[in-house]
């Protein structure tokens, strides 16, 4: 049986009415009752239409009609036109029947019911490729267009455009054979899909093909009275269906969304834009009128109606939208067909127990470990055929080798040690070969230097200095844009190559063997170690611990004693006590977010913080032992994370202003000014801004030569590392770290870049700006930072809570903002379109007369905005009379009514 035969049939005569009429019935009450589908990962049509001889039904069978049908596969079928066709036959055979047009409307009604109830395209497939009843729902358009609106309105705004394009392409089509008839205008009304209307005159890419609605209305102006009466009635009829989630339901504006899809409105916006370009598009000219009041006074009109205008589509109501088809019988239904064909499993129990090895998407713990091998038990010899080849096999090989010999043994015999040791040689440099010179890397084997490395790791008699190797091997691997990250551990995909740097560990930590091939294979274990160490210790040490580790995103271990004796196995490897440190302080930094981290995390980062402030930066002598642990803290810091270490060193400004910040502070801030420019501009560009923009902040003189208005360059800039990780710091990071007049100095400059350039503010840096905003101020100790009620854990937990602390830290930094002379223009703007909360601020603007002026700063929707947040926030009435002459409908309403307290 295919995935997708069907296992309901309806017999029927082709050439009989009475037949057809039969069908047609059956077809409506399998649509009504869901049977008409099964479950097969979505929603599967499931039917199939036969002659009484239980033949499918074919072309033939559509009699005179099989023109009309061929077209009608040709026009909407883009792959797979004659699979599962008989729905469009069933269609072609009855339009032969003009006697049968009831039936063929009641069952297209029926159609387009299922569809709006779903609201899915996914769930409206008869195979791979295509959707049941648009070829029927086509042809019945084609035969009397006044029928038109039943594919119009099958056609749900839950429609995969960039994979099932054909369908909604039919629209254009009848367009194009009847123009715009009232009839095709009726359908327009009837297609809740906005980029679906476009396809009435233009092609999913924008193309155009047909008048739009906008130019007909130009040459036809009697059909735009029509138009709107129709408009009016088919919402008092059929609310509007909305997406699920996407928004609020009284965010959709109903009347507006069939005026936003007439025509390519002549707006200095792009579309991609959505706000921006809807809003200019309210601003319009309809025939002499503004869209926006021809709107209003359509929706005026509806006002007094009891039912919703719009709706969201029965399915996406439900919490499990499937439930109807997980049933007893639906699953019968699938019993006889042959899952096994895509089964994969492994037939073997060892291969089985083994087959979590292969490379997975997960770091791999202890505990797996620990669980596999009591399952192997002392049959390591019998199942180690069964071992996969890859990493993981390879970490869990080296971990059972590791435990041989060992108080913890459960197989001291040395044949399972050899054996192991036999499998680990092959098997090991295979797959770093392939890991690290073909997959996380590009291997040139012309290059004598690649040859090199590839020999030093897979040969012990080749000689090669660490260092050198190292950077040869930098030079092979996949890294990111700046070279400082290496594809291959920051990858999620293999989980950071955890598995190889396990395989080594285990290897490493195992003891000594006396059979002939360890000595081999712990050289070249050594020498891989070196060279991950060399290349990125963090990443090195995060993913060893992480194979212990309580926490699923922390590499972060709760107990105190089994981190120490993974400390001494790292430090008797090479790793340092720095690098050590470096690790264990963010660490302790991040989890501690995590309310069931452990209290110990938080408490000792603090003590580590404090540690690092007590050196003295006056004293870098070799004896001031601390001074040089410090030092070696820095530099081992480097290839941190951006984001965690700015919080370190913003913590260390809040706890101890008087300490001043590091130099590795500086130059961390130095290179993101560097790269911020260089990712946008030449590098003589760069250079040139970089220099004047150091010398603004040190001087406080020259802002005006870095704005837009001056510096063409800078205009449309956007000083973001958009292609870096997302932890890596931005300028704006700096503003609240830098020493306090240059501070203020940047901010200016990123908030003269333009009104939207506030975006920023929505930066995690800028939470832990405000939190060490109130440490500093004393008003919260750095001991209770997370146990705080109104900062801490509770405001991820509780909805009030939460909202409450964004709300203070955005007003606070628009208060900040707003003292050091940011103009105001920059901050309502931010404080209406993007802020969560911003009532207080902008009273604060209002009662101190300084609200800009807004009809140019913010759209219709927006100006509604902030008179509400304005009424919310207690502003005096009198304020919204300055509104009363807005050019806008709706903003004009909404503050006479504010200003009449009503």
């Amino acid at each position: 049986m295919s995935q997708f035969d069907k296992t309901l049939s309806v017999s029927l005569k082709p050439q009989d009415p009475a037949s057809l009429a039969l069908a047609l019935q059956q077809y409506r009450q399998h649509l009504n009752d869901g049977s008409a589908f099964r479950l097969n990962g979505s929603l599967l049509f499931n039917i199939e239409f036969v002659n009484q001889q239980l033949r499918p039904l074919n072309r033939d069978d559509a009699g005179a009609n099989r023109p009309l049908l061929e077209h009608a596969l040709d026009a909407a079928r883009r792959d797979h036109r004659l699979s599962f066709y008989t729905e469009p036959v069933l269609f072609a055979a009855a339009l032969n029947f003009p006697e049968l047009l009831d039936e063929l409307k009641a069952t297209a009604e029926a159609m387009v019911a299922f569809s709006r109830r779903r609201n899915d395209s996914s769930d409206l497939f008869i195979d791979d490729y295509n959707v049941f009843g648009v070829e029927a729902l086509y042809m019945l358009a084609r035969q009397y267009p006044e029928l038109s609106h039943y594919l119009a309105a099958f056609l749900v705004p839950y429609w995969n455009l960039e994979s099932f394009y054909q369908p909604v392409l039919l629209l254009g089509k009848l367009v194009e054979e009847f123009g715009w008839r009232r009839e095709l205008i009726h359908a327009y009304l009837h297609c809740d899909g906005e980029q679906n209307r476009r396809c009435f005159f233009q092609t999913t890419e924008g193309n155009s093909v047909n008048l739009s609605l906008l130019e007909h209305f130009a040459r036809h102006p009697d059909d735009y009275p029509w138009f709107k009466a129709q408009l009016l009635k088919r919402l008092e009829q059929t609310p509007l269906l909305a997406y699920a989630n996407e928004q609020p339901l009284e965010q959709t504006q109903p009347v507006l969304e069939f005026f936003y899809s007439l025509g390519d409105w002549p707006v200095e916006a792009d579309i991609d834009d959505i706000e921006l370009w809807r809003d200019r598009v309210k601003q319009q000219l309809i025939l002499g009128r503004r869209v926006e009041d021809e709107a209003l006074s359509l929706l005026a009109q509806l006002s007094e109606q009891s039912q919703p205008l719009v709706i969201v589509a029965e399915a996406w109501r439900e919490d499990d939208r499937h439930c109807l088809w997980q049933t007893g019988e639906e699953q019968a239904l699938t019993e006889d067909y042959d899952w096994d064909q895509y089964d994969n499993e492994p037939d073997s129990d060892y291969a089985a127990l083994f087959y979590d090895l292969e490379e997975s998407e997960d770091y791999l713990r202890i505990d797996e470990l620990e669980e596999l091998d009591a399952e192997v038990g002392e049959a390591m010899l019998c199942a180690l055929a069964e071992l996969p080849k890859s990493l993981g096999a390879c970490a869990y090989a080296a971990y059972r080798l590791s435990r041989l010999n060992s108080p913890h043994s459960l197989s001291p015999e040395a044949d399972e040690a050899a054996a192991l040791l036999h499998w680990l040689a092959q098997q090991l440099p295979l797959q770093f070969q392939h890991h690290i010179f073909y997959e996380g890397g590009e291997y040139q084997k012309k290059r004598r230097e690649h040859r090199l490395l590839k020999s030093w790791l897979t040969d012990i008699d080749t000689e090669g200095d660490v260092a050198k190797m190292a950077q040869i091997a930098s030079e092979i691997l996949y890294t990111s844009k700046d070279g400082k990250r290496i594809a291959l551990l920051w990858s999620n995909g293999n989980k950071g190559f955890q598995n190889g740097l396990l395989a080594l560990y285990f290897l490493l930590c195992a003891p000594e063997l006396e059979a002939p091939q360890w000595q081999a294979l712990k050289t070249l274990a050594q020498r891989h170690w070196q060279l991950w160490l060399t290349l990125d210790p963090l990443q090195l040490i995060e993913k060893i611990y992480y194979c212990w580790a309580d926490y699923a995103f922390y590499p972060a271990i709760d107990d105190e004693h089994l981190e120490a004796e993974l400390r001494q196995n790292l430090l008797k490897l090479g790793v340092s006590e720095a690098q050590l440190d470096a690790h264990c302080l963010l660490t302790a930094q991040q989890v501690a977010a995590y309310r069931p981290a452990d209290k110990r995390f938080w408490q000792g980062y603090i003590t580590r913080l404090s540690r690092f402030a007590e050196a003295d930066p006056e004293d870098n002598s070799m004896i001031d032992r601390l001074w040089q642990q410090q030092q070696q803290l820095l530099q081992a810091l480097d290839s941190s994370r951006e984001l965690p270490r700015l919080s370190f060193f913003g913590h260390l400004k809040a706890n101890f202003p008087e300490t001043p910040l590091p130099q590795a502070f500086f130059e961390l801030f130095d290179l993101c000014l560097r790269q911020s420019f260089s990712k946008s501009f030449t590098e003589e560009q760069a250079q040139n801004l970089c220099h004047q923009l150091k010398a603004y902040l040190t001087s406080g003189e020259g802002l005006e030569p870095l704005t837009p208005q001056a510096t063409a360059e800078l205009q449309d800039w956007v000083p973001c590392r958009s292609d870096d990780p997302a932890d890596a710091a931005e300028l704006s990071d700096f503003v609240w770290l830098l020493p306090e007049a240059q501070g203020r100095g940047l901010a200016l400059f990123l908030a003269g870049l333009g009104t939207q350039s506030l975006y920023w503010l929505h930066r995690p840096s800028v939470e832990t700006a405000y939190v060490n905003h109130l440490i500093a101020e004393g008003s919260l100790s750095m001991a209770q930072r997370w146990e705080d009620q109104s900062v801490g854990h509770k405001r991820h937990s509780d909805y009030d809570t939460g909202l409450a602390f964004q709300s203070a830290k955005e007003n606070w930094a628009l208060g900040w903002l707003d003292s050091i002379g940011v103009s105001p223009q920059s901050t309502a703007y931010f404080a209406v379109s993007q802020g969560r909360a911003p009532a207080p601020f902008l009273k604060h603007l209002a009662d101190e007369g300084r609200l800009p002026e807004t009809s140019q700063l913010l759209t219709i929707d927006e100006r509604v905005r902030l008179l509400k947040l304005l009424a919310q926030a207690g502003a005096d009435a009198e304020l919204f009379s300055a509104f009363l002459q807005d050019e806008s409908a709706a903003v004009r309403q909404l503050a006479k009514d504010l200003a009449q307290g009503s």
